[in-house]
């Protein structure tokens, strides 16, 4: 036989729901406390159906003062609250008391952050984020929205590593490429005179570089020419040729995603230093191993 919850509706009509409100037209406290239903042996209250509500308007339904919340509306809540709150009842007689207790330390660590937020709100506590602060975390952080640096350049290296005294006579050759005009004569030179080289024109963006190749680009200006080296024992000169910009998502594509990001790291720090400051207040004990908490 299938368990049946008794539930008494207190409230049927929007006046029976609606809130007492003080002189400044906020609900007293004893107005939010109003039993709106009786489920089994447990209450809901105004407070439990204007935090529902609450709830509803974030998840898309209109933005309107809780005093224009219409009857249908107001009714279909507390239904919904009505028929949440029989589900958890019979789920309470039904878990394990192993899985209850996980659910009530849940429970318990999402009511102390609730109250940390609140507090923060209250107290004016909460991180702030500057203008400044988002501009300059765009500028450090360029490639993440998708700006990018491509190097076009100039490569001529050997095709293979060759005989070492051949090798270094070549390491010397190269060693003369800032002074080359033209470097597509100088391989041409440097081919008659039976060094086996390549001539690479060719970017960045066309395939990853070898580290070492790219180390050596970044610490050139456009036309500059890096220092002879070794790649993978292949002697190699590299010549900059230009640079190219690729600008990514402007700073108000991204201006709101980044603002999220300083805001979580802002509220962590702060959150960090306040805690600091709690514990200074509160005396803390840890039980010895094998005791209970």
């Amino acid at each position: 036989m299938k368990r049946r919850v008794v539930i008494t509706v207190l409230a049927a009509t929007l006046a029976a729901v609606h809130p007492r409100v003080d002189a400044d037209g906020a609900p007293t406290a004893a107005a939010a406390d109003t039993t709106v239903a009786q489920v089994g042996a447990t209450y809901l209250t105004q407070r439990d159906l204007d935090a529902y509500l609450q709830r509803l308007y974030q998840i898309g339904v209109p933005q309107v003062p809780n005093a224009r919340v219409d009857t249908g509306l107001r009714q279909n809540a507390l239904d919904a609250l009505v028929r949440s709150r029989a589900l958890a009842l019979q789920a309470e007689a039904e878990l394990s008391a192993e899985r209850k207790a996980a659910i009530e330390a849940q429970v318990r660590l999402f009511r102390e952050r609730a109250l940390v937020d609140a507090w923060m709100a209250d107290q004016g506590l909460g991180p702030t984020v500057s203008s400044g602060a988002i501009e300059a975390y765009y500028q450090a952080h360029g490639e993440a929205f998708g700006r990018q640096r491509v190097d076009h350049y100039q490569l001529l290296m050997a095709s293979g590593q060759g005989e070492e005294g051949r090798r270094d006579a070549l390491l010397a050759e190269l060693g003369q490429a800032a002074q080359w005009d033209d470097w597509q004569a100088a391989y041409v030179r440097l081919r008659q005179a039976g060094y086996n080289l390549e001539l690479h024109n060719d970017t960045s963006r066309a395939a990853p570089l070898h580290p070492r190749l790219a180390k050596a680009l970044q610490g050139l200006e456009p036309g500059q020419v890096s220092a002879p080296g070794l790649l993978n024992g292949r002697p190699y000169v590299v010549r900059l040729v230009r640079i190219e910009e690729q600008p990514g998502k402007t700073l108000e594509e991204v201006r709101e995603s980044i603002f999220k990001q300083l805001q979580a790291r802002a509220a962590r720090q702060r959150i960090d230093e306040l805690s600091d400051a709690a514990l200074e207040r509160v005396e803390v004990t840890y039980p010895t191993a094998g005791a209970n908490p």
